[in-house]
């Protein structure tokens, strides 16, 4: 219980018994004083009682409509949280066999593939996941895929939608998917030529993989030129179901695409 809250009188009138009595009495009042107004001129007494009703109308068009609700916010109320990332991660050290400690932070590996990164939360009420691996050099080169209808708030990609963090402010394009990608993604990227040529590599393939995949629902993937990361929403809660093998192994092929990619494409580093 929280504690009691006192509150002032309200100086003014207001909607109570007192305020209505008030009212009533200068409405009889100047309803007297026309009628006596009207008695010595009655052309005065016309005048005032045009000049009322006129000013009793104008007034209750101009007062605001106490029957129309207000608009509901549309932005996310609870954009992230992290009060269960503790148990959440250690689901995830038990799966892999490290000690449980509670601790918040993400859950840094060190695996054959690379340094990833595990963390996990919640977003518009819902649990997320996500897996980053960690690229090493920062290239001048940025994509971002996204859920079209997110179960976690995130907005819809436009052209110019930053990329969180990417150390350089790239201009994103919107990108064109092919079909079914197209009904479930956005895309965007900084290097339209590369993107297109790394979807024909294998990315649209794996992204439809991910299309009706109901334990783990990829919401987006995203390249920063120094981290790709992927967002999963879970069928069961992260802090009190194991989840860290599954999102590693269906973000997996990705990194070892884009590992490749990296290697055999000629991308400019963005420390040149």
């Amino acid at each position: 219980m929280g504690a009691e809250t006192s509150v002032a009188p309200d100086d003014s009138l207001g909607d109570g018994p007192y305020a209505y009595a008030v009212r009533y009495t200068l409405l009889i009042f100047a309803a007297a004083l026309v009628l006596v107004l009207t008695y010595i001129s009655p052309s005065m007494g016309a005048t005032l009682g045009f000049v009322a009703c006129a000013a009793l109308l104008f007034r209750r068009m101009s007062a605001p409509d106490a029957e129309t609700p207000s608009p509901e916010s549309s932005f996310v109320d609870d954009p992230i949280s992290t009060d269960l990332a503790g148990p959440a991660l250690d689901w995830a050290r038990r799966e892999l066999g490290l000690p449980e400690t509670g601790d918040e932070a993400p859950l840094v590996l060190n695996t054959p593939h690379g340094r990833i990164e595990l963390a996990t939360g919640h977003r518009n009420h819902a649990p997320f996941v996500s897996v980053k691996w960690l690229v090493g050099d920062e290239t001048e080169m940025t994509w971002i895929m996204r859920r079209k209808q997110s179960l976690l708030g995130l907005a819809r990609i436009v052209d110019n939608t930053p990329v969180h963090g990417s150390r350089i402010e790239y201009r994103l394009r919107k990108m064109a998917l092919s079909s079914p990608s197209d009904t479930a993604f956005d895309a965007g990227t900084s290097r339209p030529r590369l993107f297109n040529e790394l979807l024909d590599r294998g990315l649209a393939d794996l992204i439809r993989q991910h299309h009706f995949d109901l334990q783990y629902r990829l919401e987006e993937l995203v390249f920063t030129g120094t981290s790709l990361t992927a967002v999963y929403v879970p069928a069961g809660e992260p802090s009190n179901s194991p989840w860290a093998t599954e999102s590693i192994k269906r973000t997996l092929p990705v990194i070892q695409l884009m590992a490749r990619f990296l290697a055999e494409s000629h991308i400019p580093s963005a420390q040149s």
